[in-house]
Parts: C-alpha cells; sequence; structure tokens
C-alpha cells in the first residue's frame, strides 16, 4: 500500500478543449533526455494562441486539488459557444523508495457557467456567471488489472459511479438509497462553491471509512495529489508580474527548517516595512541567505539584505518584527524598489528555479517568464535547469534565445489551428538551430499546422496612416 510521503508527483500530460482560444490541444511534458533529468517544456508562439490558457489550466488544476475555489472569471473562458471546457490531467506518481512502484494517474474534470445571483452595495440583484465543475473523475489505470475509476455524479439521486463494481462493493453500497441524500447535498454544496468535491475534505472523510484494498489506494491517491498541490506546484501567473510594476514582491518559497517543510508566499510591499510572525523569521533569513548564493552570480556585485526593526504583538498575541527588503551594491544599500522590475522578476522567481534544479517532484509553471529578464541571461538559467535539474518547469516566452539552448523535445509552439493547438517542430537535426527554423516557418511556412498568421506590412502602414487621418480631422473639426 502507498503511503504520501513515499512519493515524487509530476504532471505527464495536458489535454485541454473549448478552454480560452484552444479548441483542442494536447501537451506532453515527459521531456527528460535522460531518467531523472529536468523536464522542461517552453510554449512559444504567435498572440492569441493558447499560451496563457495552459498556464491558466495548471492554475485550475492546482486549485482543485488543493479543494479550494477557482477564480470566478474563469467562467468566462469557455470557447466561443461551447456548453463546456473539458481538461485532462495525466500524473504519474513515483515513489522514492522503490524505483518499480509507480502509478499513472488520470484526473479529468469540465468547465461550465452558471448563473447567480448576487446583492450589490446598493442593495439591487444582479446575475453573474460562475463556473461550475461536473463530470468530475480519477482514473488509476493497474497493470494486469482493470483500471480503477471514479467519477463523481451531478444526478441528484446518485453520489458518484465506481468501476469495476466488484471492486468497491462496501462504498457502493453506502450510496444507495435515502442514506446518500446528506452526500448529495454537500457534493452540491461544496460544486456551488466552484470547488472540486472529489478533493473535499468531506468526500476523503467518507472515502476514508472504507478498508477494502481499492477503496484505500484511490484515498491515498487522492491525499498524495493534494499534497503535491499545496507544496511542491507553484503556478506563476502574469498577475504576479503585475504586482511587481505595482511595487509588490511576491515570493513563493518551500524551505526545510528544522527538519519541517515550510511553504508559502512572503508578499512584500517594497515601499514599507512588513510584519512577520517571529516564528517566520528564521525561515525568511534562510530563503534570503539561498537567493543571494545564485543572486549574486546572475547580478554580479548584488546581493539581499533583510532589515529587521522593533518587536511588537499582533491581535493573536504573537510576536511579530517589522522587516524590510533592501539592495546592496558595491557597499551601498538602497531600497530594493529601486531595482528594475526585471531584477524584481528574478528575485520573485529564483527560489522555484533553485527548488526545480534541485528536487524531482517539483512542478513550477510561469507565464512570460522572459518579461523583463535579459534574453542571454534567460537562456544560460534554462540550459543550466535542463542540463543538471530534477523537477519540472512549463512556462510560455516570446523571446527566442531558449531555442537556441534548450533540446527541441522541450520546446512545443502554439499553431494558427484552434483544433490543434500544439505541435513539435518536424524534422529537427542535431546541428539545427531551432530560432532559424522558426523565423523560416514564420517566413515560408512548411510544417502541417501552420505556426504564424502572416501579416501584411503594407496593409499595416495603411492602417496607420488611416488611424492618424481620424486623430487628423477629429482635431480640425
Amino acid at each position: 500500500m502507498i503511503i504520501e510521503r513515499e512519493f515524487d508527483v509530476s504532471i505527464k500530460k495536458i489535454s485541454i478543449k473549448n478552454f480560452k482560444n484552444i479548441e483542442e490541444g494536447e501537451l506532453s511534458l515527459k521531456t527528460g533526455n535522460r531518467p531523472g533529468a529536468a523536464e522542461l517544456l517552453g510554449i512559444f508562439g504567435q498572440n492569441g494562441t493558447g499560451k496563457t490558457g495552459v498556464i491558466e489550466s495548471l492554475e485550475i488544476l492546482k486549485s482543485l486539488m488543493m479543494s479550494l475555489r477557482i477564480k470566478r472569471d474563469f467562467a468566462e473562458k469557455i470557447y466561443k459557444d461551447k456548453e463546456n471546457a473539458e481538461f485532462v490531467f495525466e500524473l504519474e506518481l513515483q515513489s522514492k523508495e522503490s524505483g518499480d512502484l509507480s502509478y499513472s494517474v488520470f484526473y479529468g474534470f469540465k468547465l461550465s457557467q452558471a448563473q447567480e445571483e448576487i446583492f450589490t452595495e446598493k442593495n439591487d440583484i444582479q446575475t453573474i456567471s460562475v463556473p461550475n465543475i461536473i463530470d468530475e473523475y480519477l482514473k488509476i489505470p493497474r497493470t494486469g488489472k482493470t483500471a480503477l475509476t471514479i467519477t463523481i455524479s451531478r444526478d441528484p439521486n446518485t453520489l458518484l459511479s465506481a468501476t469495476p463494481k466488484k471492486y468497491f462493493p462496501k462504498l457502493l453500497k453506502k450510496t444507495e438509497g435515502p442514506q446518500t441524500a446528506p452526500l448529495i447535498i454537500e457534493r452540491e454544496k461544496t460544486y456551488d462553491k466552484s470547488m472540486s468535491y472529489l478533493f473535499s475534505s468531506k468526500f476523503l472523510t467518507f472515502l476514508n471509512e472504507f478498508e477494502e484494498e481499492d477503496s484505500k489506494l484511490v484515498f491515498l491517491i487522492i491525499k498524495v495529489l493534494q499534497s503535491y498541490a499545496i507544496q511542491n506546484l507553484f503556478v506563476v501567473t502574469t498577475r504576479e508580474s503585475a504586482l511587481n510594476t505595482l511595487g509588490l514582491l511576491p515570493v513563493p518559497f518551500n524551505l526545510h527548517h528544522k527538519k519541517e517543510l515550510n511553504y508559502g508566499m512572503f508578499s512584500f510591499d517594497l515601499g514599507e516595512y512588513k510584519k512577520v510572525p517571529g516564528t517566520a523569521l528564521p525561515i525568511l533569513r534562510k530563503l534570503v541567505s539561498q537567493l543571494n548564493l545564485v543572486l549574486t552570480q546572475l547580478i554580479p556585485g548584488m546581493e539581499l539584505r533583510l532589515e529587521e526593526k522593533g518587536t511588537d504583538v499582533n491581535e493573536k498575541g504573537e510576536e511579530v518584527r517589522a522587516v524590510y527588503l533592501s539592495s546592496l551594491r558595491g557597499g551601498k544599500k538602497f531600497p530594493l524598489k529601486y531595482e528594475s522590475e526585471g531584477i524584481r522578476k528574478i528575485i520573485s522567481i529564483l527560489q522555484l528555479l533553485i527548488l526545480v534544479y534541485n528536487r524531482k517532484g517539483i512542478t513550477v509553471a510561469i507565464d512570460e517568464i522572459d518579461s523583463g529578464i535579459f534574453e542571454y541571461l534567460l537562456g544560460e538559467l534554462l540550459f543550466l535547469i535542463q542540463d543538471g535539474g530534477k523537477g519540472q518547469l512549463i512556462f510560455t516566452c516570446h523571446n527566442l534565445r531558449p531555442l537556441e539552448m534548450l533540446s527541441h523535445k522541450s520546446i512545443v509552439f502554439s499553431s494558427t489551428d484552434p483544433n490543434h493547438r500544439f505541435v513539435h517542430y518536424n524534422g529537427v537535426q542535431k546541428t539545427n538551430n531551432l530560432r532559424d527554423l522558426f523565423y523560416r516557418e514564420i517566413m515560408v511556412g512548411l510544417q502541417d499546422k501552420p505556426l504564424y498568421q502572416r501579416t501584411n506590412n503594407s496593409d499595416i502602414s495603411i492602417a496607420l496612416k488611416l488611424a492618424g487621418r481620424i486623430d487628423y480631422e477629429d482635431s480640425t473639426t
């Protein structure tokens, strides 16, 4: 039987249908060139061809497996006039102690749009769209045996289905008849909150009642996946970059301190002192020390300094201390807010890159990883992670330097075909420069699926002149 802490988890495949501008797309994340090597997947392509949709799908996955609400605006991101968006994630659980013990697990669900009435500040009733989860399931293939599948029903009289039925006799018996009503009510309450029922505490408590081997396996795998989402799956969206622009610095972390794993996010207002619980200070000090080891190599002559002052007590009676991040260059210290956005971006994601380099079982997804970062430095960093890292890094990028540094297996392009959004470049030889091949594809178009929707310079020039004429005519009337 599996034990939760004995497994590293990684994502093998992502399948997306009818989400944002992805009508259908599939990505394989098993790109390592050797066993145990880091798995990098860079997604490149024209604006509006589905790159951010991949990162957002992982954001949804993380929220559902953590039993958190998914963001309300996802209700508006179902493709055109489709009823549902569909997601399937294939995940791999690999034993840390035994290389022979592993599980491939499929977690799938559909995202639909529901209507909800809320009261405004003026006490008016307003109807808003909210995301709704349907057809949620977990499938566990097994060598030499039929796959185990748990599917959460939305039938008002049925809680779930479990196959093969012969492996779940006690569980299925408990979900029949009037005794199921309270469970069904709880299921609907959970889905009304735009949350997963499969990963909810209520369902896990229910599932844990059964000592059947297969029921227990399902329970423990859900617990492993939940732990992975909480501790080891990190998703950095463009919202974090926007916070950086506004002078806020979110720094996600995962660190051991006194043999305990600590994880979460420190968020700094770069113009103010931040009050930190005394218990968190040793972790923050360790984080800054760890960042400095790498930061001084990336940006020669620069170090972070953690300023500490005063001791206070918060509302909970806990001791807190005010802290402040500053930059030290050439012996001179000044507030970190005066560093460039690019440097602050590096600081905000650096601990995640350290994790990917050092730990198997870590998955980091970053949207627009190149935003503000010098292209040569970015290429070197990604090459080093591919060459010596252990975890998973999924990123979107517009800068093409990584095409010259990474294996073509680690690169996928978003095509202009919404029915086949993600493609690898065909016919790449060891001596080829993938960046040159991509430029050639843009100019000539040799692939089965076009990677660029051509623009016409003459038409653009005329449009620019016409736009200026509208402004001129308005200023003279």
